[in-house]
């Protein structure tokens, strides 16, 4: 993942991040033959290697999950001095995560039922997701660090989705407006998956109809 996370954003011009989260679903583990509950120490030693291979040489690791000893890994990401990491997930575990180890939080909107499918958190209103910011900016309090090294990303609950004959720009983007006064720094885009030719004109009209107002 290191190398392959190298190469983008060697490619994009520095327009890479790396979005991750635990994991959810007991069966891929157990078709990967891993521990379900041993995720989160995985997930935190996964991050460091990362983290090391982008921006060391000669790396040697040795932890409960991942050893290495002198590895060097090329390309190099172009991002200084890494790009950025973004922790996934709706509680309160993951928003700790985002604050030790991470450079931003990405919920996403969860009503009760896709949260108890997906372990984690109900996120399904804008108060909601309020609440849930304000937590986090407390945990970097906690820990020493500025909240505005945090970014946090959200889907826009307002104006339908782009691309979708529902779709309102103006109240899209009122729904951009709220987000950014909870401190929302990026809005996840979604685009119709039907074709090409469907999503590059969605793009198009996006690109017109909302980033030209803004």
């Amino acid at each position: 993942m290191a190398k392959s996370g190298a190469t983008l954003d060697l490619l994009s011009g520095g327009r890479f991040t790396l979005a991750v989260g635990v994991g959810y679903l007991k069966r891929e583990f157990a078709a990967l033959g891993v521990d379900f509950d041993e995720r989160a120490d995985l997930f935190t030693e996964a991050l460091s290697v990362i983290r090391a291979v982008w921006t060391s040489d000669e790396v040697s690791f040795e932890g409960r999950h991942f050893t290495a000893k002198g590895i060097t890994a090329h390309p190099r990401p172009v991002s200084t001095p890494h790009p950025p990491i973004w922790i996934g997930g709706n509680t309160a575990a993951a928003r700790a995560r985002a604050v030790a180890f991470g450079d931003g939080w990405c919920p996403f909107p969860a009503p009760a039922v896709l949260a108890q499918t997906a372990r984690t958190a109900a996120l399904d209103s804008v108060e909601r997701l309020g609440e849930a910011i304000d937590d986090l900016r407390r945990r970097c309090d906690a820990a020493g660090r500025d909240p505005a090294t945090v970014d946090v990303t959200f889907t826009n609950l307002g104006g339908g989705d782009p691309g979708g004959a529902d779709f309102d720009p103006d109240r899209y983007l009122e729904g951009v407006a709220a987000l950014e006064r909870l401190g929302v720094t990026w809005i996840q885009v979604t685009v119709p998956g039907d074709s090409l030719a469907h999503a590059c004109e969605t793009i198009e009209e996006f690109g017109r109809r909302v980033i030209a107002q803004r």
